[in-house]
């Protein structure tokens, strides 16, 4: 019986924290799409969402990279994502793609917003599950095994510095880093310490409106809210009350285009 034999799996997940350095760490690009685990077998590939939901007729772009896997069997871990001209993930643009499953619906999406595959785990390879192996071992075997290209991408590491790449990483317009112990175990549907998460955040501040479909007041309170980024329609991800702000007036309040460019 292996990882094959007990599908759907979930994937193992990360612990929150502050950045760090460490020697016995690998640090990677926290890329902001749809955790997805990839099943290859006898070139037939799979995706499944890490809601356990089979996800693999949204995104048929990601089809094309079985030639460019070098396994007969394999599980991936690693994330869809849709990139920007930059490189960077778009997860607004990624949003376009959630939940269509109609040909039609899909091709045009696939169109307007195709997605990359990035790589960052291997689970099994050939018959035999590999999650015991540590993650250096499975890290290195992973980058052997795929050869980069449209829609797919080795998910990279640097050593040591998790400080400094944490912060290149927010320049940049990434979400984050995830710190991994080099000689961890893959600890199936668990969140371990073994993998830190360190997520930024923006804020922002303007005019509290009333809530209510029904009262409309004018604004008159300014507030800071504190976020993850801004989509590309404007919204906010992941907003968070984080105080009043007693000092400004609502008409010093507004949004500018640096801001919404970020």
């Amino acid at each position: 019986m292996t990882l094959f034999h007990e599908r759907p799996i979930r994937p193992m997940m990360a612990k929150t924290g502050d950045p760090f350095d460490s020697d016995n760490h690998f640090f990677e690009l926290k890329w902001d799409g749809l955790r997805a685990l990839l099943f290859l077998k006898d070139g037939k590939l799979e995706l499944q969402n890490r809601n356990l939901r089979d996800v693999t007729a949204s995104y048929p772009e990601i089809q094309t990279v079985t030639k460019r896997i070098r396994a007969k069997k394999a599980i991936i871990d690693g994330e869809v994502v849709v990139l920007s001209k930059k490189g960077t993930p778009d997860f607004g643009k990624l949003q376009n793609r959630f939940g269509i499953e109609d040909p039609k619906r899909v091709e045009t999406a696939r169109r307007a917003n195709p997605v990359t595959y990035v790589a960052f785990d291997l689970l099994h390879l050939n018959g035999k599950d590999i999650i015991k192996n540590q993650l250096e071992i499975r890290k290195s075997t992973l980058h052997d095994l795929i050869e980069e290209g449209p829609h797919l991408l080795y998910g990279d590491h640097i050593e040591r510095n998790g400080l400094q790449y944490y912060s290149e990483a927010l320049k940049l317009g990434f979400e984050g880093v995830i710190g991994k112990e080099k000689h961890s175990p893959y600890l199936i549907g668990l969140r371990s310490s073994f993998w830190t998460k360190s997520k930024g955040s923006q804020t922002i501040t303007g005019p509290v409106e009333a809530p209510s479909p029904i009262t409309w007041v004018k604004p008159s309170i300014v507030c800071e809210i504190i976020y993850a980024n801004i989509t590309t329609d404007k919204k906010l991800r992941f907003p968070r009350f984080n105080r009043l702000r007693t000092d400004k007036k609502p008409e010093e309040s507004r949004l500018d285009e640096d801001i919404l460019s970020r």
